[in-house]
């Protein structure tokens, strides 16, 4: 390849780096990378192109629209489907193309038990004609689909987590744990959008499912689809009031910060008088 403004494949590892430090890192580097490659000092007569036969992950997208940011110039990147002009610090494809799931376990976990418990209904009951058959593998499926999302899935893309226990007096009581300010203010969003569409969908789905059994007279399959539903509406109210909680707990540490802070000021303004 001998065109002009032709550079060859690179990649960008900026995976192993502290997330308190990213943004810093990222700009540092894309900085090396554009006076590396030449960039800031090539002729201005055409687009600088790219090739990159990977699919594109957040941090490469990134450091791309910054270096055509800092070198003033329409850049032309070339992943395994499509092309991505950046200009200006912007990318023709708006970001949607990039794939930036951290919890991509605990996501396929959680949409595949979702999909099977209330997919597995309609299935069986055209196949099998054994209530008992289909409501064991049903209600199995949806308790296993709520304790990977109230106990792995709920910790992992939104750091919440939730139970709820019998005290000494009997009655009931929720518990809630979340990580620190600075952990869930690094929480990925686009996890955390997926992880709470999906509990809402799941509902949704069982809703429609628990209709359609009224409308055709199936009493039978109403009792399963109101057991799932059940356990889907119970981590939809647990994580709501966990994620409320976690609210409430950041506002007290913010108050409480800005109180110490206020207090120490006055203090120190005092000591020098």
């Amino acid at each position: 390849m001998k065109e002009a403004g032709y550079i060859p494949e690179t990649r960008f590892v900026l995976h192993d780096i502290d997330q308190e430090g990213k943004e810093e890192a990222l700009l540092a580097h894309s900085e090396r990378l554009a006076t590396a490659y030449g960039l800031l000092t090539s002729p201005a007569r055409s687009p600088i192109r790219i090739i990159k036969n990977l699919r594109v992950c957040g941090d490469c997208h990134n450091a791309v629209k910054i270096i055509s940011k800092i070198v003033g110039r329409e850049l032309i990147m070339r992943d395994a489907k499509r092309f991505h002009h950046f200009k200006d610090g912007a990318c023709s494809c708006r970001d949607y193309c990039v794939v930036n799931f951290t919890g991509i376990v605990s996501l396929l976990l959680q949409i595949i038990f979702t999909c099977c418990s209330s997919g597995i209904l309609h299935t069986l009951s055209s196949v099998f004609n054994n209530f008992v058959i289909i409501f064991v593998v049903t209600v199995v499926l949806a308790a296993l689909d709520f304790w990977v999302v109230k106990n792995v899935s709920g910790r992992i893309l939104v750091g919440l987590r939730w139970w709820n226990e019998i005290n000494e007096e009997g009655e009931s009581v929720w518990k809630f744990e979340c990580l620190d300010q600075q952990s869930l203010a690094r929480m990925n969003k686009k996890d955390s959008w997926l992880f709470w569409w999906t509990l809402y969908l799941t509902a949704a789905a069982w809703i429609v499912l628990g209709i359609f059994s009224i409308i055709r007279f199936e009493v039978d399959y109403v009792l399963v689809v109101g057991v799932c539903l059940s356990l889907s509406i119970a981590n939809i109210i647990g994580f709501t009031k966990c994620r409320k909680d976690a609210k409430k707990q950041i506002q007290a540490f913010a108050s409480q910060t800005i109180a110490s802070h206020f207090s120490s000021t006055i203090q120190s303004a005092f000591s020098v008088v």
